[in-house]
């Protein structure tokens, strides 16, 4: 069996991940909506605004797919779980990530 990481409970450490991972999304739709409002009306920012949107719009997903890669990590053997929100299991040792 997978050795537990600081004798935690692999599903609460998962809850806390998967919390984690929600709050990121909720957090990047406001620079979708961002995005999709600059692309439907453009005439109406000027270059300097443009260009400030687009920045901090490509370092929110800079940042966003850096801590999911370090985030989205089995509790036990710290490897990748992939790209499913809630998987049952870890895909390299089996542990159980939900009850």
């Amino acid at each position: 069996m997978a050795r537990q990481t600081l004798g935690n409970n692999p599903s609460v450490v998962f809850r806390a991940k998967k919390r984690r991972q929600i709050a990121i999304l909720w957090f990047g739709l406001p620079f979708i909506g961002v995005i999709v409002w600059f692309n439907q009306f453009p005439q109406q920012l000027n270059n300097a605004v443009a260009g400030t949107f687009a920045i901090v719009a490509i370092s929110y997903v800079a940042f966003a797919v850096i801590f999911s890669l370090l985030n989205w990590r089995c509790p036990c053997c710290n490897k990748w779980l992939g790209k499913e929100l809630s998987p049952f299991s870890c895909r390299n040792c089996g542990v159980g990530l939900r009850r």
